[in-house]
């Protein structure tokens, strides 16, 4: 047993440390194994990616907990639109993205570009915006909180935010509009081809359709009411993102209408054996539903009144969703992250050091 434990011990050794005793030392060194491991990972920036690495679990664990220290699964759940098996399961990918960065401490984003399949192949304006988006701190990393979020908004929570997101994203100035050029900006960096006249002519006519039917008093700028007000009048769209040109969203994750008045599993489990039926029966039924003219979701449908009457503002929203999946998280992580963090900074889309 005892030689069993040496030669285990020596495997992880040459696993994680690559031998080096200085660094070993310092990783058996509890109190102080998830500093070291920040210090000596700060990010030096080049033109060739950065060295493969993978922090141990051990450190992970320590700095970001357990699933069950997770502080209300069932608010979490509610908030995103997520089952709890779901979001068990972004935990732990959130995680396995951390031991990949150059920091254990969260998501740089050089691995956001790069282990996150939904923006592997997107052009670096896109997710360099995106990135930002979360990263309202601007340490240049996200937290499991700003993770669950972006997860969230891409394929699971209504389309009033999924819309809010999207302008959010193409209005870079900040103006409260959508330009043409921000949006040519936009769809130009987003080809993989070179660009030419044709190209630009064929760009110039797609925007010029698309600004037809959502700008409604033709001044040529596109306003967030505006975006609201064509969602709203074209439920058949499934893809929010896909009316700027982006088709990041999974075609299986459709928002499933027979699940969202349930408020909790139990629930759903009765419902399930109060309606038995035969396959024959649930093609009928399934036929019958697609032949049902679309319609938005019961919270949407609210959410575009309160917005009309002036009752809800989206960017009051938003910041009480986010202060909202932090109570349902883990405080004791968070808060040790904050202090770990403060002051230090990786810049979004390039290297540099903290």
């Amino acid at each position: 047993m005892a030689d069993t434990k040496k030669a285990l011990a020596a495997f992880q050794k040459n696993r994680f440390h690559g031998g080096d005793d200085d660094n070993n030392s310092n990783y058996n060194n509890s109190n102080n194994s998830s500093r070291h491991t920040f210090d000596e990972n700060k990010v030096d920036f080049s033109n060739t990616p950065p060295k493969s690495q993978c922090h141990p679990s051990s450190i992970l664990d320590e700095i970001h907990g357990y699933w069950q220290d997770q502080e209300n699964v069932t608010l979490l759940r509610r908030l995103t639109g997520f089952s709890v098996t779901e979001i068990r399961r972004l935990f732990l990918n959130f995680k396995s993205l951390c031991s990949m960065s150059e920091t254990p401490y969260g998501i740089t984003y050089h691995t956001f570009c790069n282990a996150i399949p939904t923006f592997t192949f997107e052009d670096p304006l896109f997710s360099n915006r995106v990135f930002e988006f979360f990263d309202t701190c601007e340490r240049g990393l996200w937290r499991w909180e700003e993770y669950l979020l972006c997860m969230a908004l891409l394929f699971k929570t209504c389309r009033v935010l999924q819309t809010f997101f999207i302008f959010k994203l193409y209005d870079v100035n900040n103006d409260g509009t959508i330009s043409k050029d921000e949006m040519c900006h936009f769809f130009i960096k987003s080809l993989t081809v070179e660009v030419d006249a044709h190209l630009l002519e064929l760009c110039e006519t797609h925007i010029n359709a698309l600004f037809k039917r959502i700008d409604e008093d033709d001044d040529g700028e596109i306003s967030l009411e505006e975006t609201l007000l064509y969602v709203e009048n074209h439920p058949e769209i499934e893809d929010i993102y896909g009316v700027f040109g982006r088709t990041i969203v999974l075609p299986n994750l459709k928002h499933d209408k027979d699940q969202e008045n349930i408020d909790d599993d139990s629930g759903g489990k009765e419902k399930d054996d109060e309606n038995q039926e035969t396959e024959y029966e649930k093609w009928k039924r399934i036929n019958e539903m697609e032949e049902v003219a679309p319609t938005h979701s019961e919270r949407d449908l609210k959410l575009f009144k309160a917005i009309k009457q002036g009752k809800i503002d989206l960017n009051t929203l938003w910041e009480q969703l986010k202060q909202s999946i932090c109570v349902g998280t883990n405080r004791y992580a968070r808060e040790r992250i904050d202090e770990e963090l403060n002051g230090k900074k990786i810049k979004r889309g390039e290297r540099n050091n903290l």
